[in-house]
């Protein structure tokens, strides 16, 4: 039988008690804001959103697997930073939302999300506890709202819509390769010389 460790007992009682204010607030903070947008923008493709989730998961549980593995905190961190700063890493797009073309942009002005807005749309991830709570919470309100409004984007006043030059640089892509594909060995050597 392994000794409890009092450090991992405080951080599980810490989780816990977390879990269950966050659960008691996260309904009176979503219901009051449920109001307070109105966006020019239409939903997005749910699946193309969930699917940029789970890469963007992936990534975050990559750092955290580093993070058991070699017990370095800094892949801990680096998993908290993208988790924070992931939607204004790329003008506006997580590696999953780039991968499948969808953009955060700011509702005030329609330009990609800054820095702090990422930051908004994001603290709730990272505070433990509260993340296990706030993942269920938003993924509920994401889908339930019209728009595709999740509690985060209330709070940064921001909204996950399509991006148009992602799908275009892909079906360059694929143009590309595919006129490649059809070239024979001669013709490919006639262009190199």
């Amino acid at each position: 039988m392994l000794p409890i460790n009092i450090f991992e007992y405080r951080f599980v009682n810490i989780f816990i008690t977390c879990s269950v204010l966050s659960s008691i607030v996260f309904f009176p903070i979503a219901y009051k804001l449920t109001h307070t947008i109105i966006s020019p923008y239409g939903k997005v493709n749910g699946i193309k959103r969930m699917l940029a989730s789970i890469v963007d998961i992936s990534l975050v549980l990559s750092f955290f697997y580093f993070f058991l593995f070699y017990g370095k905190i800094y892949f801990l961190a680096f998993g908290c930073a993208y988790i924070l700063f992931r939607d204004s890493l790329l003008q506006g797009k997580s590696v999953g939302k780039f991968l499948f073309g969808l953009i955060v942009i700011r509702l005030s002005d329609g330009k990609p999300c800054s820095i702090s807005r990422s930051i908004l749309r994001n603290i709730f991830f990272v505070i433990p506890g509260t993340n296990i709570v706030a993942l269920i919470f938003e993924v509920y309100y994401c889908i339930k709202d019209k728009q595709g409004i999740r509690l985060g984007d209330k709070f940064a006043m921001t909204q996950v819509v399509e991006g148009k030059k992602v799908p275009e640089l892909v079906k360059f892509l694929q143009n590309f390769f595919s006129y490649i594909d059809s070239l024979t060995e001669d013709e490919v050597q006639q262009k190199v010389r």
